[in-house]
C-alpha cells in the first residue's frame, strides 16, 4: 500500500490549518490553498471563479498530489472543480457535516449514513459529485479542541443544561481519520465521524461543576432543538482499533 507523500488541503480554517500541521509533522509534503487566507506553502485560490479553476487546471499536473481534503463548505464551487481535482489526486476526501441528517422519530433517534438527508440541503450536491467520481465524504459531529471549548460554550449560553446527546469529535481524530482515509481502501463513499460517546450537555456541565472548572446554577430546561446520536460504527469497522478521544479528559484539559 502507498504511503502518503504529498497532501493538497483546500481551506485553511479550523481543520485545515490543524490538517496542515499533522501532516507536515508527518514528513508529508504539504500545499495549501484558500480564497482568503494565505498560510506557509500557500496560495489564493478561488474555487466558485471558473476562471480559478482553469488557471489551478494548468498550473497543476495529472496525479500531482497523493490526496486532496477539501476542508471549506463545498457549495458554490464551479461545476468543473470536482473533475479537475479528480484528476490532480489519487485519493479525496470532503469534508461533510452530520447536520445534513433528517432528525426524526420519538427520544434519540439513531443517525447512520443511510438516514435520510435534509431535503434540498445546499451540501448534498457536491457531496454526491465528489463521491461519485471516487472520494469520499467525511460527515463531522460538532468539532472541538483547542480554540474550540465546550466549556466556553456554556459560559456563553450556547450549551444549557438539559440532557440533549452531545455529538462531537475532537480536531485530532478528525486529522487523524483523513489522514487514515488518504492511504487506507475505504468500502463506502461516506463516513459518520463522532466520538460515539453518550454525553449530553447536562453531562458537560456536571462534570465542568463537580471539577470546579465552571459555575453553573445546574437548573434544568426542556430544550427545543431536535435530539439525535450520530453512530460512527461505519467508521471504526473501516478503521479497526481507531481510538477516540476520551471526553472527559480532553474536557478537563480544555478547562484546566
Amino acid at each position: 500500500m502507498r504511503g502518503l507523500g504529498s497532501l493538497a488541503v483546500f481551506g485553511v480554517g479550523y481543520c485545515g490549518r490543524a490538517l496542515l500541521d499533522k501532516a507536515r509533522r508527518r514528513k508529508v509534503t504539504t500545499h495549501a490553498y484558500s480564497a482568503n487566507t494565505l498560510v506557509e506553502e500557500g496560495a489564493r485560490f478561488d474555487s466558485r471563479q471558473p476562471r480559478a479553476v482553469e488557471a489551478f487546471d494548468r498550473s497543476v499536473a495529472d496525479g500531482a498530489y497523493d490526496a486532496a481534503v477539501v476542508t471549506f463548505p463545498p457549495e458554490g464551487t464551479a461545476p468543473a472543480f470536482w473533475e479537475v481535482l479528480a484528476r490532480k489526486a489519487r485519493r479525496m476526501v470532503l469534508l461533510g457535516t452530520t447536520g445534513i441528517y433528517r432528525r426524526e422519530g420519538a427520544g434519540r433517534p439513531v443517525l447512520t449514513e443511510s438516514t435520510p438527508l435534509v431535503a434540498d440541503h445546499p451540501r448534498a450536491a457536491a457531496e454526491t459529485e465528489l463521491a461519485d467520481r471516487g472520494g469520499v465524504v467525511l460527515r463531522l459531529a460538532g468539532i472541538y479542541g483547542a480554540g474550540r471549548n465546550p466549556g466556553r460554550w456554556v459560559r456563553e449560553g450556547r450549551l444549557v443544561y438539559e440532557d440533549r446527546q452531545l455529538n462531537l469529535v475532537h480536531v485530532e481524530d478528525i486529522c487523524r481519520a483523513v489522514l487514515f482515509l488518504t492511504v487506507h481502501p475505504h468500502p463506502d463513499p461516506v463516513y459518520n465521524l463522532s466520538d460515539g460517546q453518550v454525553h449530553t450537555a447536562r453531562d458537560l456541565i456536571d462534570l465542568l461543576v463537580d471539577r470546579a472548572a465552571l459555575e453553573h446554577p445546574r437548573t434544568p430546561v426542556n430544550g427545543t432543538r431536535p435530539d439525535a446520536f450520530v453512530s460512527n460504527q461505519a467508521f471504526q469497522e473501516a478503521a479497526p482499533g481507531f481510538a477516540f478521544q476520551d471526553f472527559e479528559k480532553a474536557i478537563l484539559a480544555l478547562n484546566a
